[in-house]
């Protein structure tokens, strides 16, 4: 498929769109540029079919696969340099595409390199979900049996989804061969530790991502007049859809006049009056959709502890006031922000009890003003 005695880097991906795939598709055309040969196996859900798509100069072929083994063929060819997994979620067989990595490493000398985008690594639930739709936190083994066969955050069900012992044990296993494990905030590194305690510091490499969009300006907001919340993204339950509709309930019987704006898209029904959805938006058009709704605090609901939040970083970068749980990157990144408030419990009546509580205390200190300006002159001093 590659001509020549080129190194290859052999990237496994997904097929969903969203930022693990952006990512990879970054590290793909970077290599392009450089004149480097890629091979992309990945899972096209819609089709129900394995694809392997090579890249080379100006060239592009894609082949269909059946099994996985018909990867290691095709591969046997080929002068793979590095494989490099990014995100193996909606694959059919992960384990044996994980273990295809581990025999590639052992017999090529190849570099193997993970990317945590998110926790599929730790367990088929890749948002670390109980049942009960709550944070696991990473019981022992006997509750992860327990949990694991009727799990329905399990988004994709697999045969190899059934048994936490033999999930731990094939990527456990990629892992002590791994050059490179790349995540992307601490709490990540702190949640594989905890699964993995083998690991050297040297394999676990802290990445930050860059934020992808620049914005010409900041948005302006006013804290004297009504709370107006902002929501940013498509909300899945496990990005805090529910918790979205109930936080709305509530503060419609306990703060009347106030509202809540997802700018984006929720993926169920809404019938709440004082909830507005606005639909798909471009990022850089953010500040101005921001004002164009009066918004002025921001809550970002996710409910399990994501690997690196790009619209935090993006309203920390706007300068808005934002709430958000104690998980995850998000809470590594809101706690030390100077207009960042930690939401003490995930439940509804937490959140709009600590949301009235700071929105309340930021507009108490502003005066009469009530600009983005004279709020973050406060918390940064607050915060030294």
């Amino acid at each position: 498929m590659i001509q020549g005695n080129n190194k290859v880097t052999l990237f496994i991906n997904h097929s969903y769109p969203g930022g693990a795939t952006i990512y990879v598709n970054k590290l793909i055309e970077e290599r392009l540029a450089r004149g480097e040969a890629t091979m992309l196996l990945t899972y096209d859900l819609a089709a129900h079919q394995l694809k392997l798509i090579s890249r080379t100069g100006g060239q592009k072929t894609e082949i269909n696969i059946s099994v996985p083994s018909e990867v290691e063929t095709l591969l046997e060819k080929e002068n793979i340099g590095e494989a490099f997994y990014n995100n193996l979620v909606t694959f059919p067989e992960p384990l044996e595409v994980v273990k295809m990595g581990c025999r590639l490493k052992r017999r090529r000398n190849c570099s193997l390199v993970f990317a945590i985008h998110d926790y599929h690594a730790l367990c088929p639930s890749f948002n670390l979900l109980t049942t009960e739709g709550k944070f696991c936190n990473l019981p022992d083994m006997a509750a992860c049996r327990g949990c694991l066969p009727d799990n329905f955050h399990v988004h994709v069900r697999t045969a190899d989804s059934y048994d936490i012992d033999a999930w731990r044990k094939a990527w456990g296993g990629a892992f002590r061969l791994a050059d490179k494990v790349v995540v992307f905030s601490e709490s990540s590194r702190s949640l594989l530790k905890k699964v993995y305690p083998f690991l050297r510091p040297d394999q676990v490499v802290l990445q930050p991502h860059n934020l992808l969009t620049r914005f010409a300006s900041k948005p302006h907001y006013n804290l004297q007049g009504p709370l107006k919340i902002g929501v940013v993204g498509d909300l899945g339950f496990h990005k805090g859809s529910q918790m979205v509709i109930d936080v709305a309930q509530i503060l419609a019987r306990k703060a009347p006049g106030t509202g809540i704006t997802v700018i984006g898209k929720l993926d169920r029904e809404a019938p709440v009056q004082n909830l507005e959805i606005t639909g798909p938006f471009q990022t850089a058009d953010l500040p101005a959709l921001l004002e164009k709704y009066g918004i002025n605090m921001c809550f970002f609901p996710s409910i399990w502890p994501e690997t690196f939040s790009f619209v935090c970083s993006e309203l920390m970068e706007l300068g808005m006031p934002l709430c958000c749980y104690d998980l995850g990157a998000q809470g590594d990144r809101v706690r030390g922000y100077p207009l960042g408030r930690i939401i003490r419990e995930i439940n509804a009546e937490a959140t709009v009890d600590d949301i009235l509580q700071f929105y309340h205390s930021l507009r108490s200190h502003t005066g009469r003003s009530g600009t983005r300006k004279s709020a973050q002159k406060l918390e940064h001093q607050a915060g030294n």
